[in-house]
């Protein structure tokens, strides 16, 4: 699928985890897999941006520049734009998603779905506890983790970080019973965290010193419960850590 962004300022853009620097006959991107996407430009000193979810059509997103900010294209425009880019008309001026970056963007976003997005913001970590299903807990960690990677360090959101160190937080002072009981959740969840600590950039060592410390501890609680893949994600996360 393809993404087509008009008037927006050309100097750098963003999608995902990827920027790029981009001149006056750039349009967007093409070949982007389906699911959830991150896009932000550069304009003036500030990085506005989107998320959308990529299904079965061309994406049309329009800038505005007295607001700094993104929004759908009107009904002409898009089915002029979502023509262009479906016969190929533009594909010069667009930017082929990284082929290499796809299973690991898949790996962060694949419990967020448009069925879910809009309620797991309001799911917290403390809520680890409720009767939510491990899909929407697992999608709100995944959203906690993306707030803060998408950001440049010097543009993070101070908050998002704290958000997401209360994910890591509270599901590593868990009893061991809970743990048991939860299997499948904390297999999930130790395969994130430890891609989560290898992508962090070392800007954020000082926040995640915590969870460093702990990892010998968090580890030996994990073995504790005697779930083979468990234990193996358990190991691998003190040598992330």
């Amino acid at each position: 699928m393809n993404i087509i962004l008009r008037d927006m300022p050309k100097q750098k853009v963003q999608i995902d985890l990827w920027p790029f620097d981009i001149h006056g006959g750039f349009r967007g991107f093409q070949q982007v897999p389906e699911g959830l996407h991150y896009v932000a430009t550069l304009h003036e000193q500030s990085y506005p941006s989107f998320w959308a979810f990529v299904q079965d059509e061309t994406l049309i997103k329009v800038f505005d520049a007295e607001t700094a900010s993104y929004h759908d294209a009107d009904a002409e425009t898009k089915a002029t734009l979502q023509q262009m880019a479906d016969s190929g008309a533009v594909n010069h001026r667009l930017i082929a998603f990284p082929e290499l970056a796809v299973p690991q963007w898949y790996r962060l976003t694949n419990y967020i779905t448009p069925e879910n997005f809009a309620q797991i913001p309001g799911i917290e970590a403390l809520d680890i506890h409720l009767q939510h299903s491990n899909e929407d807990i697992l999608a709100a960690y995944q959203w906690a983790f993306l707030q803060v990677i998408v950001a440049y360090p010097e543009h993070l959101n101070a908050h998002h970080m704290k958000v997401w160190l209360e994910w890591v937080q509270i599901a590593g002072a868990t009893t061991s019973e809970f743990i048991a009981a939860h299997v499948r959740f904390y297999n999930v969840f130790l395969e994130l965290l430890n891609l989560h600590l290898e992508l962090l950039p070392s800007n954020y060592r000082t926040e995640t010193e915590f969870i460093r410390k702990g990892a010998e501890a968090f580890s030996e609680k994990l073995q504790q419960v005697g779930d083979v893949e468990l234990s193996v994600k358990a190991k691998q996360h003190q040598l992330f850590a």
